[in-house]
């Protein structure tokens, strides 16, 4: 039996879980000199890893104690849209080539995880 959306709790840890991941991921890819090497790094990984590091924040904003609903709801949608944003930045180091597929799968998998875990 599912629960009606407007009954549905968010679960901090899980939320926070999920971004540290993202966030962990991001930093090992966006700092690999194979991947992204200095002359390049500050053009696609600095934004990359900027944006991350927002998440982990927003997540964290989110999940706070004691926040009213309307603050909640706030930083639910900034962090629901720094998640789009780094779906274009994942997606951009692919097309660009800078990932293989096998990377690009597994970040995106993580994005979507840090995703579900706040819908």
């Amino acid at each position: 039996m599912s629960v009606r959306v407007g009954d549905r709790q968010h679960n901090p840890s899980a939320i926070l879980e999920t971004s540290r991941n993202l966030l962990a991921y991001t930093y090992q890819t966006c700092t690999s000199e194979k991947v992204f090497p200095k002359s390049q790094r500050w053009a696609l990984a600095s934004p990359t890893l900027q944006k991350a590091i927002k998440i982990c924040d927003r997540a964290r904003q989110y999940t706070t104690e004691g926040i009213t609903t309307q603050e909640q709801e706030h930083y639910r949608r900034k962090l629901l849209n720094n998640l789009a944003s780094i779906f274009t930045y994942i997606e951009l180091a692919y097309a660009a080539r800078r990932i293989t597929e096998s990377q690009f799968e597994h970040w995106t998998e993580l994005a979507h995880l840090a995703y579900e875990s706040i819908k």
